[in-house]
């Protein structure tokens, strides 16, 4: 067999690895030169290193260094062709240092380029030498060899960059969760890559086909969509990048982001490939976040249209509170002042009752209030109520009833303070919307013995609700209407108020009404029995006449009108012996210098708070509760700030602005301790 059909059979031979072909290579050319040993070397600067090795031995390893100089292979580059020696001990060589240290006689090779650069060398030796020298066909099959090698370096090169592309493209596919696919209609036959397999949840067994491609899209508009760009691909060269929803092999529904295009050949299509990427996690953010975005929009809307109502709601009792006041600086009349007086008085009500809502509701939509259940009397309770609302039902000639069905459980356990809020709003309401007729309170417990329910109504016969109106009655700011709200003024928050009282009870308000024929609501909520024998009835005493004329009071407060008012009120009820100090500090000095029977306490102040001068106070005294009975002053309302107040050794606590049956309240415990 020819040298070259030899040579033909080892380098296309399918099923031998580069490294196989290269040795049977090598092996094939010490036959044919009859030598010892074959090289395949790479060549880096001056430094020759062994690749590929065949000897007797196996004495030389693959990864030998030699300098490139001591090598045969020096002359080979430099000739840069296929070179030979059969008797170097004759030849010009007999003096280097190979064939010193060596002692190769004869010698073939030839330089091996890889990319047009030069890579080593491939070369067959022997220590024995050759009776004749190397012929032209030697030569040429050395320099075939050399090639051919080269070529196949290069290659070797190229796959394996393609397979590291390859690699990296697939590691970035799964790190982006991208697969790709491709419907060849000319083979009808549908690729997935891996990563569209996972996309999908099916394994490597399940056979992709157009058909069962587009039905792991959702029904309706995203199956019509995929539909669509696959039509528009193939009729008009129309490339899609689209978002859907698709139902993957296990049910679970995720976004993904399709891209695709055709391939066309003589205007037909012949194929269509692209792109899937699984999106959920980012569209499912970006919803999040354009959800988020909207409620900060209505948060901002709402909030100013809050301001602006509030705004507007607050002209009205101060107008009534400053106009009487200054229609009273030169008025002679005494029955005038008292009625501008009054007027003044409601007014200041209005505006108390105006700000309280607001706060209650700010409360309840931050989950800041809390539940504060005690016995109580129902029957008692609505009374209140309706005594409390029976002068503005007189004049608007309305009458005010009241219907309870069980006075036998009269006697209840829930939160009184809050009961009788959310009656109280629903009866001015119905105050507010009914200009003639009858407002009518309704109590009853339903339930069982062991799972009472209280149910509240309040009719009336007002203007009613429109149905379409009656969905947004609980939102907040809400009247129903615009008109509703130009006509009959308030902030809309009284029902909202009662819609998350009745939330915080674990109960429901519902509203039946009929535009021109009135309105009931209906509260319910859970509720327990109390038993009267357990001494929780309260007792109804008269009013206790107090007196400060033997007291030593200390008012403690860095603002001068809040001060000219507490004095005033103190005043009513005989105080003569009051001293004033405008900061904590102050006032724990008076306290060192002087024996007091009350101090009012502000809690904010300069310098030293109302807390600290309190703990101050306190440590004055052997005991915390020794020294002297210490009311707080204070905006701020809520349980968290009166618990602060009590631990800082406060007795009782007073809410700004001061109202004279309050501070009668706080001064009875006083007088009470004082009388025993």
């Amino acid at each position: 067999m020819s040298i070259l059909k030899r040579l033909h059979l080892i380098t296309t031979n399918q099923d031998t690895t580069f490294e196989e072909k290269v040795t049977a290579l090598l092996t094939l050319g010490l036959d044919v030169f009859e030598l010892d040993i074959a090289i395949v070397s790479e060549i880096q600067a001056d430094i020759y290193t062994v690749r590929h090795v065949i000897t007797p031995d196996n004495s030389l390893l693959v990864g030998t260094d030699f300098e490139l100089a001591n090598t045969y292979c020096w002359h080979t580059l430099q000739a840069d062709s296929a070179l030979s020696f059969h008797h170097a001990g004759i030849s010009e060589i007999a003096t280097h240092p190979c064939y010193a240290n060596f002692g190769l006689e004869s010698y073939i090779g030839a330089p091996i380029i890889v990319d047009g650069k030069r890579y080593g060398t491939v070369n067959f030796s022997a220590s024995s030498a050759k009776a004749q020298a190397f012929s032209q066909e030697h030569l040429d099959y050395v320099s075939l060899l050399g090639q051919w090698i080269g070529v196949e370096i290069s290659r070797q090169k190229a796959l394996k960059k393609i397979q590291h592309r390859s690699q990296a493209l697939a590691a970035m596919s799964r790190l982006a969760d991208i697969g790709s696919w491709e419907v060849d209609f000319k083979k009808n036959k549908v690729y997935w890559s891996q990563q569209t397999r996972l996309i999908h949840g099916v394994d490597d067994n399940f056979t992709p086909t157009l058909d069962n491609a587009i039905s792991f899209y959702k029904p309706g508009v995203h199956q019509g969509n995929i539909k669509q760009a696959i039509d528009d691909a193939i009729t008009s060269k129309t490339k899609w990048d689209i978002e859907s929803i698709i139902i993957d092999a296990n049910g679970n529904e995720k976004w993904v982001a399709s891209h695709g295009q055709g391939e066309y050949e003589n205007g037909e299509c012949v194929r269509v490939f692209g792109a899937i990427q699984d999106i959920d996690e980012q569209v499912k953010m970006r919803i999040a976040l354009e959800q988020k975005r909207e409620e900060a929009e209505q948060l901002l809307k709402t909030r100013s249209e809050f301001i602006a109502k509030i705004s507007h709601e607050l002209r009205t009792p101060l107008n009534g509170l400053v106009g009487m006041l200054q229609a009273c600086r030169k008025e002679t009349d005494i029955k005038e002042i008292k009625s501008n007086l009054s007027v003044a008085v409601n007014s200041a009500d209005m505006l108390i009752t105006l700000i309280n809502d607001v706060l209650d509701f700010s409360k309840l939509n931050s989950n800041n209030l809390k539940l504060d259940n005690t016995p109580f009397d129902l029957h008692q309770l609505v009374e209140q109520v309706v005594g409390l609302y029976s002068p503005a039902c007189r004049e608007k000639g309305l009458s005010i009833n009241f219907h309870i069905h069980k006075k036998g459980t009269n006697w209840l356990y829930s939160d009184p303070t809050r009961v009788k809020q959310i009656i109280a709003n629903l009866v001015s309401n119905a105050i507010k919307f009914t200009p003639t007729g009858s407002i009518d309170i309704y109590a009853d417990v339903l339930g069982s013995e062991t799972s009472p329910v209280l149910q509240l109504s309040v009719s009336d016969t007002g203007i009613g609700i429109a149905k379409t109106n009656q969905v947004h009655l609980f939102q907040p700011f809400s009247q129903g209407d615009a008109s509703v709200s130009r006509h009959f003024g308030g902030t809309g928050l009284g029902l909202s108020i009662v819609f998350e009282l009745c939330n915080l009870l674990q109960g429901e308000v519902q509203v039946e009404s009929e535009l021109g024929k009135g309105s009931t609501f209906v509260v319910t909520f859970p509720i327990e029995f109390a038993d009267e024998a357990d001494d929780l009835q309260e007792q109804k005493t008269e009013e206790q006449h107090i007196s400060l004329s033997e007291c030593n009071i200390l008012l403690v407060d860095d603002n001068q009108i809040n001060v000219l008012v507490m004095e005033k009120l103190l005043n009513q009820f005989g105080a003569t012996h009051i001293d004033k100090v405008y900061n904590g500090e102050q006032a724990v000095k008076s306290c060192q210098d002087k024996t007091f029977d009350i101090v009012f306490m502000d809690c904010v102040m300069p310098i030293m708070d109302g807390f600290e001068a309190t703990r101050s106070i306190r440590r004055l005294s052997k005991e915390k509760r020794q020294g002297p009975h210490i009311i707080a002053l204070t905006a701020n309302t809520s349980e968290s700030d009166k618990e602060a107040c009590y631990e800082a050794g406060m007795n009782n606590f007073l809410s700004k602005p001061i109202q004279l049956d309050a501070l009668r309240g706080a001064l009875e415990p006083f007088t009470q301790k004082k009388g025993a």
